[in-house]
């Protein structure tokens, strides 16, 4: 059995975001009765509703600082609305448009999770069986001990291995990326027992496509081109783009001082089976309706539903095979972010109806965005909405260019008096006081204040990013970090080697000038 337990590591941000996501799904779920009838059926969305949306999204956009983004609803087998906003490039102003490639994130999982679901099927492999069957290498310890994790518990992210684990992920783009991977992975220490608790990390996907392509004897791509995309007639849905395709790739993005700035992250081969699917606004309508389906006969039906399905986690939230689940299989969800893109998806199988958004910069609006459409949909939802959280991407972007604007006049400040000082020991205006106890206790503690400040900077991702690599800050965060944080290191540190070289060079003064009190200036 799963408990129902809640990792205490949570930031406020998530709580927040749990928090307005709990209100919108549940108002959905409860609401769904009311607005199960006419208004989604066959005749698709009120007029009324579609203006709602198309301002919603216009303002979200403006407010957020989208560069781009595409939507699509279905309804009943059927399109409802699919509409494009925005530039797919901001420089050279090209539009979105139906064809504009995505790169859709973690929503990548539930085609992953299909590909095991058919070799589990085919006998190839079994859910319950340890991972190390099929990776003997892959050994991770709990409490010391060697932890038998199952197919299944990778699934589910039930494994125990903790969200951090995402920064081990190395770039990467050779035929052996996936198993390099994994071997990061190693006689790593698990943060749970296996099967116990549920914490969503990434890299679970990562050790599943391996297995995928360990029993297959292909690549993951490989295999999921051929046994999954091909057979639900996903054309447009790629892990890799050839040269022929790559205009209608969308430019991502992501902020730096108060503007969407465009990004090309390296390349995390290994991170395929999670987040590296690309598609565009058509395939993702049709995998919408794929999802909906309620015909067996169409391909990969069982593995699809069976997908949908999951242990209980808590009373409210279900994670299935790439899914969210809430109000005991009544929603389905998840998110999906990249470095430069972020993607949502919402189900309400029963009734036939998907949403899904696609946006071409890293950010946390989509996820709000889509479950207020979602609210938007099933009637009732408030006037004065939106209920949506500012994105964080866009507020942490803000913080740190404010950081920027009020530390470099002082970092240019310092600069100044650090030119001077070196200005006045050139000219002879101050003397170095000699190799003496004075010098070699002050540049004992220049050497400890730098090293002391230099640690608590390399050691910021444990208590700001929850232990988070600075490799993968430096690819995530907003571009002001860089510009804040390189400032405020270097004006410590110019401030310590300023006021050590005052301390040892002293002002060489005349003979008759030595008594009397120094100038403000000869202070400084």
């Amino acid at each position: 059995m799963i408990k129902n337990k809640v990792s205490h590591a949570k930031k406020k941000r998530s709580l927040k975001k749990f928090l307005i996501g709990t209100v919108l799904l549940t108002w959905t779920i409860l609401t769904s009765t009311v607005a199960s009838g006419e208004e989604l059926s066959q005749y698709g969305l009120a007029d009324e509703k579609i203006q709602k949306i198309d301002r919603l999204v216009r303002d979200e956009m403006k407010r957020n600082h989208a560069p781009g983004l595409a939507l699509s609803i279905v309804m009943n087998n059927k399109t409802v609305y699919q509409k494009s906003y925005g530039f797919a490039n901001l420089e050279k102003k090209i539009p979105v448009t139906d064809d504009t490639l995505f790169e859709i994130g973690s929503n990548t999982k539930a085609f992953t999770a299909i590909a095991v679901m058919q070799l589990s099927d085919k006998g190839l492999i079994d859910l319950t069986d340890p991972v190390q069957k099929y990776i003997p290498w892959l050994k991770m310890k709990y409490s010391g001990q060697i932890a038998n994790i199952t197919i299944e518990q990778l699934l589910h992210h039930t494994s125990g291995i903790p969200f951090e684990s995402i920064g081990d992920i190395p770039v990467s783009s050779d035929n052996k990326s996936l198993e390099i991977t994994v071997r990061k992975l190693t006689n790593h220490e698990l943060k749970f027992a296996p099967g116990e608790v549920f914490e969503y990390a990434t890299i679970n996907y990562a050790i599943l496509g391996l297995i995928i392509q360990t029993v297959s004897g292909q690549s993951y791509e490989d295999y999921m081109k051929e046994y999954i995309l091909n057979p639900l007639e996903l054309d447009n849905t790629y892990f890799f783009i050839d040269k022929t395709k790559k205009h209608l790739k969308a430019q991502g993005y992501k902020f730096g001082f108060n503007k969407p700035m465009a990004f090309d992250p390296p390349y995390y081969r290994g991170n395929a089976p999670s987040s590296n699917m690309v598609s565009n606004l058509h395939d993702m309508d049709h995998w919408l309706k794929i999802q909906l389906e309620t015909d067996n006969s169409q391909p990969l039906y069982k593995f699809i539903k069976e997908s949908q399905n999951s242990p209980k986690l808590s009373k409210d939230l279900q994670y299935g095979m790439g899914w969210n689940i809430a109000g005991n299989g009544a929603v389905l969800f998840h998110n999906g972010s990249t470095p430069s893109f972020s993607s949502f998806i919402v189900l309400h199988p029963e009734e036939r109806l998907g949403i899904v958004v696609l946006s071409n910069s890293l950010s946390t609006f989509t996820d709000p965005l889509g479950k207020v459409i979602d609210a938007i949909i099933h009637g009732g939802f408030p006037e004065q909405a939106p209920m949506i959280e500012n994105d964080y991407y866009v507020g942490l972007d803000k913080t740190y260019s404010m950081v920027t604007y009020i530390v470099s006049p002082i970092a240019m400040l310092v600069l100044f008096l650090l030119a001077r000082m070196l200005y006045r020991m050139a000219t002879k205006q101050r003397f170095f006081s000699g190799f003496n106890s004075r010098f070699y206790i002050s540049t004992a503690i220049l050497f400890f204040y730098i090293s002391a400040f230099s640690l608590l900077f390399y050691s910021l991702p444990d208590l700001l990013f929850r232990k988070l690599p600075w490799r993968f800050v430096i690819v995530w965060a907003p571009y002001s970090i860089y510009a804040a944080l390189i400032l405020i290191y270097s004006l410590i540190n110019l401030s310590f080697v300023y006021f050590w070289l005052r301390y040892i060079f002293k002002v060489k003064r005349k003979l008759n000038e030595i008594s009397s009190v120094s100038s403000w200036e000869d202070r400084i």
